[in-house]
This record gives C-alpha cells, sequence and structure tokens, in this order.
C-alpha cells in the first residue's frame, strides 16, 4: 500500500501531474497505514501564508478542514518550527484549541520539508484503540511527508516553466497575427469575448487563465500552413481545406511539451470541433468537447465573421448573431450561445 503510493509520488515528480488530483488518496492511503481515526494534509501557497489544497478525511472531516489552515496551535507550530510533532495521551494538559475541538487523546504531525522550506504540513489524529503514535509512525509520516514536498516543489517548477513557455509562444502568435492587416487583434478579441462568456458561467479562475491562453494559442499550428492557403481570396480546393484543418493537430503538438497544461492542450486541439459531432479533428459530441472549446468556437467564430478575410468583406453583427443563432445545437453549444448572446452587445469593439 505504502510502496504503490511512493510510485505514484514518484510519478508526479517525474511527469509533472499535479499533486492535487491525488491528495485524497494520500490522506486516506496514511490513515489506514497508521491506523488513525482521522487525518489532514494541508499545502500553503508559495508566499507560505494563504493554503493552496486541504484535504481530510475520517472522523471529525468538517473541523479539520476548519482547523487546518489556522496558523495557531499544534499545526501553526510544527509549519514555523519546521519540526514534527508527537503528542499522546500522557503529554495532554493544559488548552489547546485543536484538541478542545477535535477531542483528541494522540497526535502526530509533520512538515512537509524541501530542502528549508516548509511547504505545509500532514497529520494524523487519534490512534485507535486509544494506542500511541510511536517514532516509527513519525518517521513513516516524515518520509511520506518529504516525498510530497518533493513532488509539490517539481509541479511548482514545471509551472513556472510551463507559464514561460506559453507566454514566449501566445507573444510569438501575436506577433505572427499582427503581420496579418486581415487577423490583427483577433486574438485579442477573442480572448475577450471568451473570457467574458466564462466568468458569466462561472468557470474558476484556473480555468479563466487557462481559456485565455488557448485564446492566444488557438491558431498557432497555422505557422505550419502554407501563406497561399492562409492568404487565398478564392475559395479553397478540398486539398487545402484538409490542410488548413490541421491546424488544431500541429497547435496540440507547438504546446505538447508541457506536460501539466493539458487542459490547455485539450482546447487547442478541439476548437474547431461541432455540437453535433460534425467538426475536426475527433468528431467530438456535446460536452465530450472541452468547455473551453466549446467557449472558444463561439467567440472565434463570430470575430472571424465580423472582420474583413482574404476571400470576403465582413459581415454585420446582427447578421452574424443570426447565423450563430441558427447554428446553436449544430455547430455551437445551446448552452453557450445563450451566454454568449447575454454579454456580446456588452464587450463588443
Amino acid at each position: 500500500m505504502i510502496q504503490d503510493l511512493l510510485k505514484k509520488i514518484g510519478s508526479v515528480v517525474t511527469s509533472g501531474e499535479s499533486i492535487e488530483n491525488f491528495l485524497e488518496l494520500v490522506i486516506e492511503t496514511m490513515v489506514d497505514a497508521l491506523e488513525a481515526e482521522s487525518g489532514v494534509l494541508l499545502i500553503l501557497e508559495r508566499d507560505g501564508k494563504q493554503f493552496r489544497s486541504t484535504v481530510a478525511c475520517g472522523k471529525h472531516r468538517e473541523t479539520l478542514l476548519r482547523l487546518a489552515a489556522r496558523p495557531e496551535g499544534t499545526f501553526g507550530w510544527v509549519i514555523h518550527q519546521k519540526q514534527s510533532m508527537v503528542i499522546n495521551q500522557a503529554d495532554l494538559g493544559g488548552e489547546n484549541q485543536i484538541k478542545n475541538e477535535l477531542s483528541y487523546s494522540s497526535l502526530v504531525c509533520v512538515p512537509l520539508r524541501y530542502q528549508n522550506e516548509t511547504l505545509g504540513y500532514m497529520a494524523m489524529i487519534n490512534k485507535t484503540n486509544n494506542d500511541s503514535f510511536t517514532k516509527d509512525d513519525e518517521l513513516l509520516l516524515e518520509h511520506v511527508a518529504n516525498q510530497i514536498a518533493t513532488a509539490v516543489k517539481n509541479n511548482r517548477l514545471n509551472e513556472d516553466a510551463g507559464r514561460v513557455y506559453v507566454e514566449t509562444i501566445s507573444a510569438l502568435a501575436m506577433a505572427i497575427g499582427k503581420k496579418d492587416p486581415y487577423t490583427r487583434g483577433h486574438l485579442e478579441r477573442v480572448s475577450n469575448y471568451a473570457v467574458r462568456i466564462a466568468e458569466a458561467i462561472d468557470l474558476n479562475e484556473q480555468e479563466i487563465l487557462t481559456l485565455k491562453d488557448a485564446a492566444f494559442l488557438h491558431d498557432i499550428g497555422k505557422i505550419a500552413i502554407d501563406d497561399r492557403i492562409l492568404q487565398k481570396r478564392e475559395k479553397l480546393t478540398h486539398e487545402e481545406m484538409e490542410e488548413m484543418k490541421t491546424h488544431t493537430e500541429i497547435g496540440e503538438k507547438i504546446i505538447a511539451p508541457l506536460s501539466s497544461f493539458k487542459n490547455l492542450r485539450d482546447i487547442v486541439r478541439h476548437h474547431q470541433e461541432w455540437y453535433d459531432g460534425s467538426g475536426y479533428p475527433d468528431g467530438l459530441k456535446g460536452e465530450d468537447i472541452p468547455v473551453g472549446a466549446r467557449i472558444l468556437c463561439v467567440a472565434d467564430v463570430y470575430d472571424a465573421l465580423t472582420t474583413d478575410r482574404p476571400n470576403r468583406k465582413a459581415f454585420s453583427h446582427d447578421l452574424v448573431i443570426k447565423m450563430i443563432e441558427e447554428e446553436s445545437g449544430t455547430h455551437f453549444d445551446p448552452a453557450i450561445v445563450k451566454v454568449f448572446l447575454k454579454i456580446i452587445d456588452k464587450v463588443r469593439v
């Protein structure tokens, strides 16, 4: 059980997968392994003050989640002193907020340490059968905590490197767009429309950031498409259209080095899917299409149709709105269209 958990943590270190995806597995495994009534794990934000993730399981779960982020008491001492603490029945005395609220008879709490940095803590509450936590329990918990800390630190380094990569290729995409009079400003407008839709349907902060990145990168794959096709004034031939369609897969490959940016890659790959399944590259249908791609699809089409292109003049706003309404349920997600129609008059340039 512990060996399997450590292998999983190791895969996070090497793959860049988010540690948050399996924190509950970590705490549940350790509660079982140490025969505790409950457990809690907290990861701090980079500033070391706010908490980024907290999970708990077992008895008193809700109380643990409420107490976990408080800087005082046993948990706060472990973070600030960067030392483990084991408390058993014989050690209890005086007033302690955590003791009073949890009615614990034993506790072991260890910091998540990476070099000299404390990234959070993990604690087990109340050994079953009124037993005491041992030194071996403390050492095992410390070992797992150190592995988690390494995974968290590695994940943050991957995030930093990934953010630099995304910002670099986004700047490249904007620079390319500015050279073309037909697409100048397209990425910025699509991003604006998409973000406003996302906010209206209450996507979270990370989802909105990912969507904003995708808006700037959704056509990055077109750098591999022949300029004669991109600038052609006549209707594209079948062969030319097939080449144009490859831009979504090429875009995904450009972002592929970012193993921790899977959602971004998925939006870029699938922003040309149709709600009825007739789009490309994979013919996804309905809610199988990532929500970010469904949002981007509406925003992208609206801006493309309301601006001049090499083979046609811009359509009017009212006509494009009518076209989008008519294709709701076929090309576009009806729920996204409904929100788009509510916000577009407030945000269009």
